[in-house]
């Protein structure tokens, strides 16, 4: 409206859940993104001057327990961009959570198509 750069985000997704695409068949409910943004303040202007976004994945393994009369599971939050070809985790995973992670990455980066 006035000309200034304005950045508005909602609905970021499930930091932690126990939605699963194997249940809700949506692969969107165990992806989510972290937002990095940085204010600065300058005679009285506040101004937004970088946004970036960390896609997240979440992991859930079943673990020999119980709760409340049924399994029980670990739930992990990834930091997708650490398991990124080159990235530090990359090969701390298998295969298929390695795939599961790095599409989360792509897709999040994908619909958020951040240009700031």
């Amino acid at each position: 409206k006035d000309g200034e750069k304005k950045f508005i985000i909602y609905s970021m997704g499930n930091l932690l859940s126990n939605q699963r695409v194997e249940t809700l068949e949506n692969i969107w409910t165990e992806r989510g993104v972290i937002m990095d943004i940085t204010i600065e303040k300058e005679n009285g202007k506040t101004t937004l001057t970088s946004v970036k976004a960390h896609p997240t994945w979440v992991s859930r393994t079943k673990i020999d327990r119980s709760f409340m009369e049924g399994p029980a599971y670990d739930y992990q939050v990834f930091l997708a961009e650490n398991y990124m070809p080159g990235g530090p985790l990359e090969h701390t995973v298998d295969k298929e959570t390695l795939e599961r992670i790095q599409s989360a990455y792509t897709e999040v980066n994908k619909l958020l198509n951040i240009k700031f």
